[in-house]
């Protein structure tokens, strides 16, 4: 009740962002926005209070039906697009909040079947090469015949790499003694079969996934008690 929205009009589509932490912050969070399927909306920026326009990646828009529930009567539907957004948000105080306001962008033909609106790119992806992200602060990139992850810091100057790999090997001990069975075999994942591939890749934020397949023993055997 206290908010202040005396500059906002009744149909502006709004986003409260909370911070509850004792400290400013200011941060890209992934955010869902449902926009009634009659504005056609097919992107969208957030301005601050000040009209400043804030980063936005669009990740997905779908068609969805929501129940909205009525004290006094039935649900009804509401039809809208349901957008899935990454957002950088301005500075929130601490133990504040900050009040966004959704300025649509282009509107599309729902029905069209030439021509529509496709999606675009200012080039400044996260991601220039496969396998590779970086952004100012790090560099990260995967090898494809390991699966592992090499980290550049580049305020440090720090390198991390051969990152993120497994090793299995047997246990056939109880809750709090480890038990390696008779021949044991470890097994390391950069042998492995890898999956590699791109999840998203924005301005904001960049996501490259990993699947990896390792082929390991049923059991192990231990004496006198047979196979486990």
């Amino acid at each position: 009740a206290n908010i202040k929205d005396s500059r906002f009009k009744k149909n502006d589509i709004l986003l409260l962002c909370i911070n509850a932490l004792p400290q400013n912050r200011r941060e890209v969070v992934k955010v869902v926005v449902d926009i009634p399927r009659d504005k056609n909306c097919w992107d969208f920026v957030f301005a601050d209070e000040n009209g400043n326009e804030l980063t936005v990646q669009h990740i997905s828009r779908k068609e969805h039906t929501s129940a909205v529930y009525e004290m006094d009567s039935r649900s009804w539907p509401f039809y809208h697009d349901r957008h899935e957004i990454y957002l950088e948000t301005s500075e929130i105080p601490a133990g504040g909040y900050a009040t966004l306001k959704l300025i649509p962008g282009k509107r599309f033909k729902r029905e069209a079947e030439w021509w529509p609106i496709v999606k675009t790119s200012r080039g400044d992806e996260l991601s220039q090469a496969p396998g590779i992200m970086e952004n100012e602060f790090l560099s990260v990139e995967i090898d494809n015949g390991t699966g592992t992850i090499d980290i550049n810091c580049k305020e440090s100057g720090r390198k991390y790499k051969n990152l993120h790999y497994f090793t299995d090997e047997g246990d056939m001990g109880d809750y709090w003694v480890n038990y390696p069975h008779y021949h044991n075999q470890i097994f390391d994942s950069r042998s492995a079969n890898h999956k590699i591939w791109m999840v998203e890749n924005g301005p904001l934020a960049a996501t490259i996934a990993v699947e990896t397949a390792m082929e390991l023993p049923a059991f192990g055997y231990r004496p006198n008690k047979g196979t486990e």
